[in-house]
């Protein structure tokens, strides 16, 4: 079975770079990358001029600025970054199905090699062509996972391609400081005092030792320095044709039989979007006319939707609003923009002893459940546990929303009280977990579950989630919605 083998396409100092490329004469003057224009703010990149006259990262813009008195600031623009960042991710989508971003200015892509390219250099070519044509400077390595092609990518010139053969990433980690295995600035400070400067002399030592001292991170340093990589490669799904078409022989005059056409075509598509979990929040509606022209109608909502009626309703109005120059020979419905949706508000019903009730759905025998159970306390987080199934109390026979069904091989362990965590969100679905030590990519969601109402220290307003990491790890983790704070709620055994 052939192994997968991923190319890291780099470019150094992004922001910069963008700025850079600008304007070509930017090139001759000495210039520094910055998060904000203060005279204590330290430098995040620095131009290669800049870097002749001995400016470093570890100073300050006063202390640039005294070296050399023309020296050019640049405030970051983490916006602009993201922008370019995602119009290359398609670009690179073009060539290959399998694209993960991993900051601005780094994405790894799967080599098809063999396949689609020659060799690996044949197709570190073409991804090196793609993104060079954004007119910054780039780096390509390729290895066998994440981690190694990272490293090969950013330990070289600019413009170079760098292959590591399988089977030889440990060989090639060797030599280099163990800064290049992502460690954190108190670590890779503890590994100098040890006298360890090598990555090779990292590698020698046993797993054992590096995780007493310095627990998970010292196990994936271990992994690191041996040519593995603990996070798994987690490529972006690339977004499908939501669009739909539908010729008339005859054409069509009337309002409400455009409305309903074109209503019908997109329940089919709402159809495909509940199926993948997404929800629309824009459409566009193309009429092809009998003389040729064209009329387009956009129609918007605020938040995402998978109602007809909503989206029926602004057709009506915009269709009874326009005179149309001849009939309709033909109506293209395409969904233009989607996210992930938003559950109705909860409601908490109270029982006769007048506290809340919080009710769940029906299970299903066939598949392992955790259901919540209400419990008399203060804070909402100690109001309810999970319980299995045949131990949730008697509920009332009446008709309320779900809260949740958690699918759990086995038990969950609450965080009493909840700890605060952070979760990076990228095209509006989440994609890292950072909590405690833990730095994970998230493979897939459930949710989100509305808990909100109001006890007697206060209101809460939550969005759960249940999320899976690269690592295999299930975490409950909420929103809070008035605190704008992320917590982990639980993690599953």
């Amino acid at each position: 079975m052939r192994k997968r083998r991923i190319a890291c396409v780099y470019v150094r100092d992004f922001g910069l770079a963008l700025w850079l490329r600008e304007d070509p004469a930017r090139r001759r003057h000495p210039a520094v990358l910055v998060e904000k224009e203060a005279a204590a703010a330290p430098l995040l990149a620095i131009s290669e001029i800049a870097a002749a006259f001995d400016i470093r990262r570890s100073m300050t813009v006063a202390q640039a600025r005294a070296r050399i008195p023309g020296l050019r600031v640049v405030v970051r623009d983490p916006e602009r970054e993201r922008t370019v960042s995602r119009r290359i991710v398609e670009r690179l989508q073009s060539i290959t199905p399998g694209v993960e971003e991993d900051a601005p200015g780094a994405w790894f892509v799967e080599s098809l090699s063999g396949r689609l390219y020659r060799d690996e250099r044949a197709f570190a070519h073409r991804a090196h062509a793609v993104v060079g044509s954004f007119g910054v400077p780039v780096c390509v390595g390729v290895a066998s996972n994440r981690s190694v092609a990272r490293v090969a990518a950013e330990i070289f010139a600019p413009d170079s391609i760098t292959i590591v053969p399988p089977g030889r990433e440990k060989k090639f980690l060797g030599g280099l400081p163990p800064g290049h295995l992502e460690l954190s600035d108190e670590t890779h400070e503890k590994l100098a005092a040890l006298g360890l400067h090598t990555t090779a002399q990292v590698a020698a030592l046993p797993v054992g030792e590096l995780a007493a001292r310095f627990g998970r991170e010292g196990r994936d340093t271990a992994l690191r320095a041996r040519g593995g990589d603990p996070r798994s490669f987690v490529p972006e799904t690339p977004p499908e044709d939501c669009s739909c078409s539908e010729p008339y022989v005859f054409p069509l005059f009337c309002s409400e039989m455009l409305t309903e056409r074109a209503l019908a075509m997109l329940r089919e598509l709402f159809r495909d979007l509940r199926a993948r979990g997404q929800a629309c929040l824009a459409v566009r509606v193309e009429l092809h006319l009998e003389d040729q022209s064209r009329e387009v109608i956009g129609l918007t909502l605020a938040e995402p939707s998978l109602s007809l009626e909503r989206f029926g309703r602004q057709l009506g109005r915009q269709l009874d609003a326009r005179r149309l120059r001849s009939g309709v020979k033909g109506l293209v419905v395409t969904v233009t923009r989607m996210a992930s949706p938003r559950s109705a508000q909860l409601r908490l019903p109270t029982g006769r002893s007048g506290r809340p009730h919080i009710a769940v759905p029906a299970n299903d025998s066939a598949m392992p459940v955790w259901t919540p159970e209400v419990r008399t306390a203060i804070l909402p987080e100690r109001s309810f546990r999970l319980v299995p199934p045949d131990h949730a109390p008697v509920r009332e026979k009446q008709a309320a929303p779900p809260l949740f069904v958690l699918r759990s091989p086995a038990g969950m362990r609450l965080c009493q009280p909840p700890e605060p965590a952070r979760i990076i969100w990228q095209q509006g679905r989440p994609r890292r977990l950072r909590w405690r030590r833990a730095d994970e990519p998230i493979t897939s969601r459930r949710g989100p579950w509305v808990l909100s109402g109001g006890w007697w220290n206060g209101d809460f307003d939550r969005l759960y989630y249940e999320v899976e990491t690269g690592a295999h790890r299930y975490y409950l983790v909420y929103y809070d919605r008035l605190a704008g704070v992320w917590f982990v709620q639980g993690m599953f055994d």
